[in-house]
């Protein structure tokens, strides 16, 4: 990396490749474009859309079922680890509001 970049990685590159060799995960690139994604509570749809929106070209928010546990997954990219916590705790905040999820 230092000889291609001509810089030490950042920290946030430095989880990526720890997160995307972890033992835990397994990370899969694909080319299909998702267009659109169900939410069934409203509210959530929203709270989602407006993290979207509001991230575009800049990271996005994930929001999924885990299949190996009886939780929901709230993820977000983006530049900062400030803004990704803001964006997930928006999410989860409205979830708890439409108690969807414990305190």
């Amino acid at each position: 990396f230092r000889d291609t970049e001509g810089r030490q990685p950042t920290i946030t590159e430095i989880r990526v490749v720890d997160t995307y060799w972890s033992d835990h995960c397994r990370h899969t690139t694909f080319s299909t474009h998702i267009d659109a994604v169900e939410i069934a509570d409203p509210a959530v749809q929203a709270a989602y859309e407006k993290a979207q929106k509001e991230l575009e070209g800049l990271g996005r928010a994930l929001l999924r079922k885990s299949g190996t546990e009886p939780v929901v997954r709230v993820m977000v990219e983006a530049q900062d680890k400030a803004i990704c916590e803001k964006y997930v705790n928006q999410i989860v905040e409205v979830m708890k509001a439409e108690e969807l999820i414990a305190e």
